[in-house]
């Protein structure tokens, strides 16, 4: 069954639901004989947990604090390991095969395999936030999913205004983007053939904000490296320009509509 609220589902019910089977599908994960792709799936399942406690926030309150911080706490007990995975692809992607780019390899690679993972303390915040879930409290209907959706859409168009006027860097977009995305996820059962487009879009954008990201993320390693490495520096930025160029016409469009005339159109749809 798809990691999604389904259709005529109650949404406490669905809820509740969900954060057990993520919950466990975490944990698996945490278990693979392939650390790589364990911990892929772990932070993937991570961040739609993280996405469905913001949708229901407004309604279930203080547990949505308590929730969150417990996921972020997990997630971030695998953030080290993921990130030197992330860099090293990244630096494949833009430098050759000379003898300074083996020799900077050589040292993604060690920082890669030294990356700090706490297994323990993962396991007892997700225990922590299963534990949690039966004490949630709402209505079953369209409510406590319509002001969680709007505050997630007002935050990313606020992130893109920030990023049109130049007040802020493509990261909040990306964020506030992803969130999105997870919630439409956790919707598509509901109105498939609707959803479909958006969600395909929003993914779009994801692609390429995670992409900007991680070459930004390089770029931060290689400016505090004593090696020469203007030129994949300068590779670094024209990329995140040409990203930048394709990313902003692409959140206009994803962003157009007032935050209360997306919330009403996706409550229409959730009524039919």
């Amino acid at each position: 069954m798809p990691f999604a609220l389904a259709r005529g589902e109650r949404i406490d019910v669905g809820a509740r639901r969900l954060a057990r089977e993520g919950t466990e599908l975490v944990l698996s994960a945490m278990g693979s004989a392939d650390a790589d792709v364990g911990v892929h799936e772990a932070r993937r399942t991570l961040k739609r947990l993280r996405a469905l406690v913001r949708l229901i926030a407004p309604s279930i309150g203080e547990h949505a604090k308590q929730a969150n911080a417990q996921l972020r706490a997990a997630a971030r007990d695998f953030a080290g390991s993921r990130d030197a995975a992330v860099m090293l692809a990244t630096f494949d992607k833009i430098a050759g095969d000379d003898a300074s780019a083996r020799a900077f390899r050589k040292r993604l690679q060690r920082a890669r395999r030294i990356a700090p993972r706490d297994d323990e303390d993962a396991i007892a915040q997700l225990r922590a936030f299963a534990a949690s879930i039966d004490e949630w409290k709402f209505d079953g209907g369209w409510a406590p999913l319509e002001h969680g959706v709007l505050r997630t859409y007002r935050k990313g168009r606020r992130a893109l205004h920030g990023a049109l006027e130049g007040a802020t860097e493509l990261h909040q977009l990306r964020k506030r983007g992803k969130d999105l995305q997870f919630q439409l996820t956790l919707l598509r059962e509901a109105f498939p053939r609707v959803i479909a487009g958006y969600l395909d879009a929003f993914r779009d954008l994801g692609e390429l904000l995670g992409d900007e990201h991680d070459l930004w993320g390089l770029g931060v390693v290689l400016a505090k490296s004593k090696a020469d490495t203007a030129v994949w520096e300068s590779t670094i930025a024209e990329r995140r320009a040409d990203l930048r160029a394709r990313v902003l016409p692409l959140a206009e469009k994803l962003y157009f509509d007032s935050p209360r005339s997306w919330t009403e159109r996706l409550s229409f749809w959730w009524s039919r």
